[in-house]
């Protein structure tokens, strides 16, 4: 179960996180996850929205915790119905987002492993022919011909 809150902060940010343990008493720090900071933009000269985006960048999976200080928290409030839908909508977008970009990320390492492995292949190879130690001759042995019909025999 989600134990949302919603902090103003000292800097100004305006936060919604799970908090999933609240600091006793001598303590300074919350423990929390999915931290959406609550971000204000303007459409048009009349008409203002609001928006999610994660308040700390990619720390974006549910077993990513965060310590929110709590000397810097001006005020705390549990958020309404509106705002709990909108905060659920980001998170799965948030983590979404989080999936898509790991198996990018996985897809990217893995042609950059199958370019190295392959570079690695091709630095072999090239040292065994550059090797000064296997004695090498500087003639190019060509199949004979034969001089009955002209074609090449190898047998010759």
């Amino acid at each position: 179960m989600m134990n949302l809150a919603q902090f103003k902060l000292t800097s100004g940010h305006e936060i919604v996180c799970d908090v999933i343990e609240w600091c006793d008493e001598g303590d300074t720090e919350i423990i929390a996850r999915n931290v959406m900071q609550i971000v204000a933009g303007q459409i048009s000269d009349n008409e203002s929205v609001f928006m999610f985006r994660p308040w700390i960048n990619f720390i974006e999976n549910n077993d990513e915790y965060v310590l929110i200080n709590t000397n810097h928290i001006v005020s705390t409030n549990r958020p309404n119905k509106c705002l709990i839908t909108e905060y659920r909508y980001a998170v799965d977008d948030m983590h979404m987002i989080a999936i898509e970009r790991a198996a990018e990320y996985d897809l990217i390492e893995a042609e950059a492993e199958e370019e190295l492995n392959s570079s690695d292949r091709m630095k072999k190879s090239m040292k065994k022919a550059l090797d000064n130690t296997t004695p090498r001759s500087n003639v190019i042995s060509f199949p004979k011909f034969s001089k009955r019909d002209d074609s090449i025999n190898e047998d010759i």
